[in-house]
């Protein structure tokens, strides 16, 4: 199990408020009106306030596979009020504010018991994305032109909830003559007893930014679970 964990942070870095909270969200409505599916297992994909789902759209779905690993199945993509109405245009629009749910095509299937998801915590710690970085940035690029990705620096890895495992990357991209650091939360999610994946980006204006996207990515994961309960 321990060469599978492994394989599973190492795809897992490519791609990515109190009790009464948690309590509140795993009483929400079992109605889902945005479903997906891993395998043989159905997902909800929780509605958002200012947020679309839009991975449904063609040319949302041909930039984002442009920018995802093989191995992986996205389930949904989440954008902006501003990018959802340059939909038209979105091959050329520059993302902001956006979430990117999901998952690992060789794991379909597999259950993921609460100690297993626990020693996953243990292998994202330390300097593993320094390790695999250099590995898998070609693969995520191949296809890609004019943009470059610096190696991630690692701020933070915390649980938001025992069934969360978030991480907290900032990262310099450069797309032609435009540079930008972007905060990336990167977050495995035991669900379903099956492991699902979500990614949040938000670009860094100041140190309250960072903030800003700890809280906005965990209400995201209280509202998966809770969805999904």
């Amino acid at each position: 199990m321990k060469n599978a964990i492994k394989l599973f942070i190492l795809i897992f870095i490519v791609t990515g408020c109190g009790e009464s909270k948690s309590s509140s969200l795993v009483a929400q409505e079992a109605d889902c009106e945005n479903l997906s599916h891993y395998g043989e297992i159905e997902i909800c994909l929780p509605e958002i306030d200012g947020m679309k789902e839009a991975y449904s759209y063609p040319q949302v779905r041909e930039r984002s596979d442009l920018f995802s690993y093989d191995n992986n199945t996205i389930l949904g993509l989440y954008l902006s009020k501003e990018n959802y109405l340059a939909i038209d245009n979105f091959e050329n629009e520059a993302l902001d504010d956006y979430f990117k749910v999901y998952a690992l095509k060789q794991f379909e299937g597999i259950e993921i018991s609460k100690l297993e998801f626990e020693e996953l915590r243990e292998y994202s710690k330390g300097n593993f994305i320094e390790k695999s970085w250099e590995g898998v940035i070609d693969k995520v690029l191949n296809g890609t032109i004019d943009i470059s990705i610096g190696q991630p620096v690692q701020i933070e890895t915390y649980k938001p909830h025992e069934d969360i495992i978030t991480t907290v990357l900032l990262i310099k991209m450069i797309s032609g003559v435009e540079e930008r650091i972007a905060v990336c939360t990167l977050n495995m999610v035991r669900l379903k007893n099956s492991l699902i994946y979500y990614a949040y980006y938000k670009n860094y204006t100041s140190a309250k930014t960072l903030e800003k996207v700890k809280a906005k990515n965990d209400y995201f994961g209280y509202k998966l679970l809770g969805k999904n309960n």
